[in-house]
């Protein structure tokens, strides 16, 4: 993919150009959006997200969820190619995001620029008015990844336009209540996933402490408490000890019945 001031600005000629004034039926279909998006897909979540900030704020030409990275620098989780440069370039710039997603920055919950400040690099990106919101409901936590990396949800919902001050106070206003609805599916998704996890959790130390029980001859509480043991003398977390003895004894029954492991 091209990048850099020249290929931003050919990104930003092709994309569609938005309508003003939002009008409350068009909150209505982003909300209709978000209650029909499924938490247990985060996919889907940010994509609909997207979709229901674009529909309830038409001046909108691009949006995106911006989370933290593993060294606490801005990115994008989901959004379009503009904003993705303009993210991953405004810590090196000291533009406005900037100072909104620094490690020590004072929460701020709203930031609109109907204009970019003098020398921003979303001039050279062809952005011409911003809108960030971090609505209070937003999830910040640091989360696990099933690669054993760490991520973010997203901190801030982020909305573009070519024109300057593009963002009047009814399309604020729709924003606002479409945010707040997004940050409240994302709180959904994520304890969703979190549900989810600890429900995998529970059934592998089940199903090793079942194996401690018939492998040691020992009952269900013992067998718990040597996974306790097994797991801080190996200093790795009780689910950890459990998937790899749930594992390895499947892979020690497959080379018994002659299977590949």
């Amino acid at each position: 993919m091209d990048s850099g001031p020249e290929a931003a600005g050919e990104r930003a000629a092709a994309a569609p150009v938005g309508r003003e004034p939002a009008t409350w039926p068009d909150v209505e279909r982003a909300c209709a959006i978000l209650t029909r998006t499924r938490p247990d897909d985060a996919e889907e979540v940010f994509r609909r997200s997207r979709e229901a900030l674009r529909v309830a704020v038409p001046a909108a030409r691009w949006t995106a969820l911006v989370c933290r990275d593993r060294d606490g620098r801005p990115a994008v989780a989901s959004g379009d190619d503009v904003l993705a440069d303009l993210v991953a370039a405004e810590p090196d710039h000291g533009g406005a995001l900037a100072r909104v997603f620094a490690a020590d920055a004072e929460p701020v919950t709203e930031l609109h620029l109907a204009r970019p400040e003098p020398g921003a690099h979303a001039t050279e990106l062809g952005v011409g008015s911003l809108l960030v919101l971090c609505p209070p409901a937003l999830p910040t936590e640091r989360v696990g990844t099933a690669d054993g990396t760490d991520a973010s949800w997203p901190l801030a919902l982020v909305l573009a336009a070519p024109g300057r001050a593009a963002f009047g106070a009814a399309a604020q206003a729709a924003a606002r209540v479409a945010a707040l609805q997004v940050g409240l599916l994302l709180v959904a998704a994520r304890r969703v996933g979190g549900l989810h996890a600890a429900l995998e959790s529970r059934d592998l130390i089940g199903q090793a402490k079942g194996i401690v029980m018939q492998r040691d001859g020992v009952d269900a509480d013992t067998a718990f408490d040597k996974l306790v043991v097994a797991s801080q003398y190996a200093n790795l977390k009780l689910h950890a000890v459990a998937r790899w003895l749930v594992e390895e004894t499947a892979q020690e029954r497959n080379v018994a019945l002659g299977e590949q492991p």
